[in-house]
């Protein structure tokens, strides 16, 4: 029951994740207002290239087996400590 009223993801990564979106993102929109200055496309074309990646990553990170390791280790953790308490 206690896994539920604690948070199991630290703010700290959270604020990490938004910072590398926001960066990105703006990154993303810098390279193409050069690129419409230059009429060239090939830098808007590798930062979306980049800027997708980065999401790719993020999304997996926090759905994908990062975070499914983290909760079993948690989960691991509570239950060795019950066992301890209550031999």
């Amino acid at each position: 029951m206690s896994e539920f009223t604690q948070p199991s993801v630290s703010r700290g990564a959270v604020v990490i994740s938004i910072v590398a979106q926001l960066t990105f993102f703006l990154a993303l929109i810098a390279s193409g207002a050069i690129a419409w200055y230059k009429q060239d496309y090939t830098l808007i074309t590798a930062m979306a290239g980049v800027a997708a990646t980065n999401a790719t990553t993020i999304v997996g990170y926090w759905c994908g087996s990062s975070s499914g390791s983290a909760h079993k280790t948690e989960l691991l953790t509570n239950l060795a400590n019950q066992n301890r308490r209550n031999p």
